[in-house]
């Protein structure tokens, strides 16, 4: 979803209802682990270069406080 200049990620219930927000740090690419113990994304920064650099962060449970897991520099 993107409408504030940032992206956001939703969730929505299989069975219908209202969409959750559950990352609002501009969270792209999203997976869950196979367990859905955690869920992992990756976040763009943009660099001197005018390239994208990227992190790869980890939130367990999918809303709380996410941890920085690797940084992808280009």
């Amino acid at each position: 979803m993107r409408d504030t200049g940032s992206f956001r990620m939703m969730k929505s219930p299989l069975e219908g209802g209202s969409a959750v927000l559950v990352r609002s740090d501009n969270a792209r690419g999203p997976a869950v682990a196979p367990d859905g113990s955690a869920l992992y994304y990756v976040v763009p920064l943009q660099n001197l270069n005018g390239l994208l650099d990227y992190e790869l962060r980890a939130a367990r449970p999918e809303a709380a406080h996410q941890g920085l897991l690797a940084r992808i520099l280009r």
